[in-house]
């Protein structure tokens, strides 16, 4: 009791508007919208993907673009032609599926009850951006025994927009969902 005292009329409302299920379709967010009633879309092969400004402009940094010049799989395409799909297709793939994922998963009231339409929002900047700091034979070097890169980190390498000359960088764009650098920094750095 002592906690349902403690919480407001507002708050009560706001939690009730949440089991709505026209709240459960998009949540207010902008990404989630359908491609048939979005402001901007993307078109990938085999689908038609709904961004945002944010997304299109973390998609037109320096430091994404050039995902777009990485084979995700190194030399599959020599045996199998067809396995030659780039990095950014595949982040922003990622993003499409995690798009998909949240559209399902609002429709429980469960999950609306728990996530926000923020929490969507940074989940799906967090999937775009999930190959950010990947590089040619980034995998050889993570592997190879040494301290090759411990001086240097490549996350704010390719995040800060200083050798890249992103301007605003991603860590600024990011925090517009409330990613804070600290935030981004730790996602990437925590074990899975």
């Amino acid at each position: 009791w002592t906690v349902a005292k403690s919480l407001s009329a507002k708050w009560l409302r706001e939690q009730l508007l949440k089991l709505d299920p026209s709240y459960s379709q998009f949540m207010g967010v902008e990404e989630l919208c359908p491609p048939s009633g979005a402001r901007r879309t993307i078109q990938i092969p085999g689908r038609v993907v709904t961004t945002s400004r944010l997304v299109d402009d973390l998609i037109n940094t320096r430091s994404f673009r050039r995902l777009s010049a990485m084979n995700q799989l190194l030399f599959v395409d020599v045996l199998y032609p067809g396995a030659a799909h780039k990095r950014s297709l595949h982040s922003l793939r990622a993003y499409a599926y995690c798009a998909d994922m949240i559209e399902s998963l609002a429709q429980t009231p469960r999950f609306r009850l728990f996530v926000t339409p923020m929490m969507a929002r940074q989940a799906l900047v967090l999937s775009l951006l999930h190959d950010i700091n990947h590089f040619p034979l980034l995998h050889v070097f993570q592997e190879a025994r040494g301290k090759y890169m411990s001086d240097f980190n490549i996350l704010d390498f390719f995040c800060d927009g200083e050798a890249t000359n992103d301007r605003p960088s991603i860590y600024t764009l990011i925090e517009q969902v409330g990613i804070t650098r600290q935030m981004f920094t730790d996602f990437f750095s925590s074990p899975i």
